[in-house]
């Protein structure tokens, strides 16, 4: 799954990755969670010019996935969505065709269980490349108040070594694909639900400090790696019956 992720890099550098030219008032995040607003890379469904950039957006997109047909904003709101099966579920199914979007990232997190306690890792490109989740989004008309863009983020079947922390890991699609999911370019079913990707091979880990555990905490400490503190075996339960 997806559920923490980093974006530190400026604007300038997602202005050369996807040709945007919105000028956000964004600072660097080392700790984002869901229900945050998070920055967002989307087409404009009504643009069909076939030009790379054309009716490309740079925005803010609750991270909270909510149906365009919710009435209100009580049920749930996944922030993750299966690619195996997002073009079958009700949920996601009216959305996938036109408004698939990038989420850009520098790492994403994932906990792993150790000696009792949740140990968190932080994940990125082994080329220290910026990424670009996989996302759908929907824009829900609450009655008589104003349009809110919500997004989840797709993900995939963990492999290589990302299966030693989860067995879900977020798209990670490839540059060359970028303009495909966005709707630039036509593609196949299959194409949705296997895109070019990033596998688990060309990520790296490593334990960094439990800060991220807290949403409050957003800081460069959140990233920095650590050293995990070796756990000592229990020691052997006497035997039964024994005086020694």
């Amino acid at each position: 799954m997806c559920g923490r992720f980093t974006l530190t890099r400026p604007l300038q550098a997602m202005e050369t990755l996807f040709g945007t030219k919105e000028r956000l008032n964004i600072g660097p995040r080392w700790n984002i969670a869901p229900g945050q607003d998070v920055v967002t890379i989307f087409r404009d469904p009504d643009v069909r010019d076939g030009e790379r950039g054309g009716g490309w957006h740079m925005g803010m997109m609750h991270w909270g996935y909510i149906p365009p047909w919710a009435k209100d904003s009580s049920g749930p709101q996944p922030i993750n969505a299966r690619i195996e099966t997002i073009a079958e579920k009700p949920l996601f199914r009216g959305n996938i065709r036109h408004r698939r979007c990038l989420v850009p990232a520098d790492s994403f997190f994932e906990w792993k269980g150790i000696a009792g306690r949740k140990q968190p890792y932080l994940i990125r490109p082994r080329s220290g490349a910026l990424m670009a989740f996989a996302g759908i989004w929907s824009e829900w008309n609450p009655p008589g108040e104003t349009p809110t863009r919500t997004m989840a983020i797709v993900t995939t079947a963990a492999d290589g070594p990302m299966t030693a922390l989860h067995h879900r890991m977020p798209v990670i699609l490839e540059p060359e694909f970028h303009a495909a999911w966005l709707g630039e370019e036509e593609v196949t079913k299959g194409q949705v639900l296997d895109p070019p990707r990033l596998s688990g091979t060309q990520l790296e880990f490593f334990p960094v400090s439990p800060l991220v555990n807290k949403v409050a905490n957003d800081e460069p400490a959140c990233i920095e790696p650590v050293e995990l503190e070796e756990v000592e075996p229990p020691a052997p339960a006497p035997k039964q019956g024994s005086l020694f």
